[in-house]
C-alpha cells in the first residue's frame, strides 16, 4: 500500500480538481449535485468530517491494495508477489496518481478488476468474501454515471464469455485431461456469476430512488441529457437544427447562437456559457432532450 501514497507524499497533500468541491460538499451540506451521485461523497464524508482528507487517500489505497490481492489471487499466485505487483503498477502507471485523488475515478478500473474477478474466478473466494467484492462492486458502480454502463457492457462482454469457457471438450476425456477442463478457480454453474449481474440492476434503482427524492426526476441521470446535447451540438448536427428550428421553437438556448464557444468543454462550464446565460444546466436540461431528438430525426446517420 505505501507504492500507492507516495504522489500524495511527493506532493505534501491529497490530489484535488474541480470535481472535488462537489464531492466534498454535498453530504456536508446535504444537498444533491445535478451531475454526479452524492454516494461517493457520502463515502468520504465520515473519512474527513471536513477537518483533513488524508483518511481518504488511506482508505482508497487500502481498496487499491485489496483488489490486486484479490486480482493475484484468483490467478493463483503467492503472496510474495503482491508488492512487486503494486510496485510494478506504481512506477509504470497512474494508479499512485489516481488512488491519491479526492475523486471517484479510481474505482472505474478497480471495478474491472472486481467484476472479472467475480466473473472468473468465484471459487477461490468463500461466500462471505464474495458478498464483500459484490457490496465493493455495487458501491463502486454507484459513485459514478459512467460507471453503469461501463458494467453493463462488461458483463454483456463477459458472461457469455464466461460460459463459452465453462463448456468441457466433445470427446472422451484422460483423468489429467478432465482435472484441467476448468480453470483453477472457475466455479461451474450459472448461479456464481449472477450476483455481480445483478449489481448493476441494484445501483440503477438506488440512483432513480435518490433522484426521484431529491430532483423529481425518475432517472439514473436527472440532468444528464445536457452533456448529450453537448456532443449533438459540437460533434454533429445538433447547431445546424437549432439554427434551422429556433425560429419556431423558441428555446432558451436560441437567444444566444451568436455565443457558443469553440469547444463543448468551455459550452458546459464557462462562466458566460450559453448554458448559463440560458438559466443554467438544470433549465437547460429540461428542453434538452427535444433539441436532440430534432438532431436524431434531422440526420439518423
Amino acid at each position: 500500500m505505501a507504492f500507492l501514497l507516495w504522489p500524495a507524499v511527493w506532493n505534501g497533500y491529497p490530489i484535488v480538481f474541480a470535481d472535488t468541491g462537489t464531492y466534498l460538499s454535498q453530504a456536508m451540506h446535504h444537498y444533491l449535485g445535478w451531475d454526479r451521485p452524492v454516494f461517493y461523497s457520502l463515502f468520504i464524508f465520515p473519512l474527513h468530517l471536513g477537518q483533513a482528507t488524508w483518511p481518504v487517500v488511506l482508505v482508497q489505497s487500502a481498496l487499491a491494495a485489496y483488489c490486486l490481492d484479490l486480482t493475484r489471487r484468483a490467478f493463483g499466485l503467492p503472496i510474495w508477489t503482491l508488492p512487486g505487483l503494486t510496485g510494478f503498477l506504481s512506477i509504470t502507471t497512474w494508479f499512485p496518481w489516481i488512488v491519491s485523488e479526492l475523486m471517484p475515478d479510481l474505482f472505474t478500473p478497480l471495478l474491472v478488476l472486481l467484476l472479472s474477478t467475480l466473473l472468473f474466478a468465484p471459487a477461490r473466494f468463500g461466500q462471505r468474501e464474495r458478498l464483500v467484492m459484490t457490496g465493493l462492486t455495487m458501491f463502486m458502480i454507484s459513485t459514478q454515471q459512467s460507471s453503469l454502463p461501463l458494467s453493463v457492457g462488461l458483463l454483456v462482454i463477459a458472461f457469455p464469455l464466461r460460459s463459452l469457457l465453462n463448456r468441457p471438450p466433445r470427446g472422451p476425456l484422460t483423468l489429467a485431461a478432465r482435472e484441467n477442463v476448468l480453470a483453477p478457480g472457475f466455479a461451474p454453474g450459472f448461479a456464481p456469476g449472477l450476483a455481480p449481474c445483478l449489481a448493476p440492476c441494484f445501483v440503477a434503482a438506488a440512483l432513480i430512488a435518490v433522484n426521484a427524492a431529491g430532483h423529481g426526476r425518475f432517472a439514473v441521470s436527472p440532468h444528464g441529457n445536457v452533456f448529450l446535447l453537448a456532443r449533438i451540438i459540437y460533434d454533429g448536427p445538433g447547431m445546424l437544427v437549432l439554427r434551422r428550428d429556433c425560429p419556431r421553437e423558441h428555446w432558451r438556448l436560441c437567444h444566444y447562437l451568436s455565443q457558443f464557444p469553440p469547444s463543448a468543454d468551455e459550452f458546459l462550464w464557462n462562466v458566460d456559457s450559453p448554458i448559463r446565460l440560458a438559466g443554467g444546466h438544470k433549465a437547460v436540461s429540461a428542453e434538452a432532450g427535444a433539441i436532440i431528438w430534432a438532431a436524431l430525426r434531422a440526420e439518423p446517420g
